[in-house]
């Protein structure tokens, strides 16, 4: 799988365990955003946006690491333009 294929896959485990609608939009608005920057950005941010390039190691349990996941993609959007 590439870095933009895990990133939509990380991203809809965090949407399935999202705790209301408002954090659902939040997911969804962060995440439109990092998508709007395309697939070589997701690729060469990869290690701040915490994505893998293949399934060999699987993700923590998402749902206790949401505020790590969605901080991380905060982080990245802001430092690396």
């Amino acid at each position: 799988m590439t870095y933009l294929q895990n990133f939509n896959a990380l991203v809809k485990q965090l949407d399935a365990s999202s705790p209301s609608e408002r954090a659902s939009e939040f997911l969804a608005k962060i995440a439109n955003q990092i998508r709007e920057k395309g697939e070589d950005w997701i690729s060469a941010n990869c290690v701040e946006l915490q994505i893998l390039d293949d399934n060999s190691a699987p993700y923590f349990p998402v749902n206790e690491n949401r505020l790590f996941h969605i901080t991380n993609f905060q982080t990245a959007l802001r430092l690396r333009k």
